[in-house]
């Protein structure tokens, strides 16, 4: 491989599927998704097949980038466990990268803040980030209506749009408490795109930012066992 040649994988968990791209610098040279219930399965399979079909091998990877969440549990843990396993084998480097974070950066509009992310974190609970500026984004996990609440008590005459899967369950909720305020779009949202995730994940790279050869879940949601102590 050409010294100044850098291959990287980019790699996240979506609600639906995991999903890679390949990226040779700035390139992508092949994405590929793979459905949730085949995730622990095909996910090694496929990942060798794509780097075949580039005449690479898993040794020429310079980094892996990947999406620590939230997502789904289970296919969240999938991705990241095998993220984590490659890098150990092989001394790979890893850049994990806040989901929440990313999204509200690649959807950052500066004339529609405050802005509200909000994911599906199923029952009436949603993993949100709430956006007031470029560099001001808290995130966290908490029921509907307790979101709600702060959002009307932070911003009482404010515009206020909400973006994401979350928005389709709670749209009802949304209306009921934040009335004509809300503004309601991209609902089809519940992960970063791979492209700015591999984006960010270069930029990391290169800066030698948060760097490691193994990452956690970024779940935020408390176990019910949690919640009753």
């Amino acid at each position: 491989m050409n010294k100044n040649q850098q291959t990287f994988l980019a790699v996240q968990s979506t609600y639906s599927a995991i999903e890679y791209a390949l990226y040779t610098n700035e390139n992508c040279v092949e994405k590929s998704s793979i459905p949730k219930i085949k995730a622990s399965s095909d996910l090694i399979p496929s990942l060798e097949k794509t780097l075949k079909k580039q005449s690479l091998t898993i040794n020429e990877i310079s980094f892996i980038g990947i999406n620590q969440g939230p997502a789904p549990f289970t296919t969240l843990r999938v991705a990241i466990a095998t993220i984590n396993s490659i890098a150990f084998s092989l001394n790979t480097d890893v850049i994990g990268i806040d989901g929440l974070q990313a999204i509200a950066q690649e959807y950052f509009d500066s004339q529609k803040l405050p802005t509200v992310i909000l994911l599906n974190a199923f029952a009436n609970d949603v993993y949100y980030a709430l956006q007031t500026s470029e560099k001001e984004t808290s995130t966290g996990c908490c029921t509907i209506n307790e979101l709600l609440e702060k959002i009307v008590t932070l911003f009482p005459d404010q515009k206020i749009r909400f973006m994401g899967n979350g928005c389709i369950k709670h749209k009802e909720k949304i209306v009921e408490i934040i009335k004509n305020k809300a503004t309601i779009e991209k609902t089809e949202i519940g992960s970063p795109s791979i492209e700015y995730l591999a984006l960010i994940a270069a930029k990391q790279y290169h800066s030698q930012k948060e760097i490691t050869h193994q990452v956690l879940p970024l779940y935020l949601k408390k176990h019910w066992i949690q919640k009753k102590a």
